[in-house]
C-alpha cells in the first residue's frame, strides 16, 4: 500500500508543479499577454509490490537477504500546465516580437 501512497504523490506533484513556459514573446510594455494552458501528458510509473509470504520473508529482511520484487510499468496520465504568451489583441505578432 506504501508504493500506492508514493505513486499518488508523485503524480500529484507533477501535476501541481509543472507550469512550464511554452514560448516567450518580447515587445514593448503592455503588448505581451499570457495565459495559462494545459495539456495531457503520460509518465512512466513503476509499481513495486513487496510479497508478504509469511515467516521466511520476515527473517530474509531480519537478515537483510530480502531480493526486489519484480514490478510493472503503467502509462499514467497528468495534467501539465504551462503558461501561453501572445501578442495582446491591437499588437501583431512578427518572429519572436510583438509589434504595433
Amino acid at each position: 500500500m506504501g508504493w500506492l501512497v508514493c505513486a499518488a504523490a508523485f503524480l500529484f506533484f507533477l501535476a501541481t508543479s509543472s507550469v512550464t513556459s511554452q514560448q516567450t514573446l518580447r515587445g514593448p510594455d503592455g503588448s505581451v499577454c499570457s495565459s495559462i494552458k494545459s495539456r495531457q501528458v503520460s509518465v512512466l510509473v513503476e509499481t513495486r509490490r513487496k510479497r508478504q509470504s509469511g515467516i521466511w520473508d520476515a527473517i530474509e529482511d531480519a537478515l537483510g537477504m530480502s531480493t526486489p520484487r519484480p514490478g510493472s510499468l503503467q502509462v499514467r496520465y497528468v495534467q501539465q500546465y504551462y503558461v501561453d504568451y501572445h501578442c495582446c489583441p491591437g499588437w501583431n505578432t512578427i518572429n519572436d516580437t510583438c509589434q504595433g
